[in-house]
């Protein structure tokens, strides 16, 4: 069963927050996919962490394919709250 927010440690939200950027800067490149080694590589993590972490909320790659760069991306922005409107008085 996929994590809450709520149940996520800050370190873990402190890399989803970095795989994000990462997979903007991808996007920007041009690249439709990425794959975990890439993340990992740009960021000094393992491949296993990477993919540790994305595993905690749901399957989002394709194997020997990786990770299509604009679903992840809508992904981690809904697991991280970051595309939600807040009503402010």
């Amino acid at each position: 069963m996929p994590q809450s927010m709520g149940a996520m440690s800050l370190p873990t939200v402190e890399r989803l927050s970095v795989y994000l950027r990462t997979l903007k800067e991808a996007l920007a490149e041009g690249k439709d996919y990425i794959v975990s080694t890439e993340i990992a590589r740009r960021n000094g993590f393992t491949a296993a962490q990477v993919r540790k972490d994305l595993s905690c909320f749901g399957s989002f790659g394709v194997k020997g394919k990786g990770y299509d760069v604009k679903k992840l991306i809508e992904q981690l922005e809904e697991i991280l709250g970051i595309n939600r409107r807040w009503n402010v008085a």
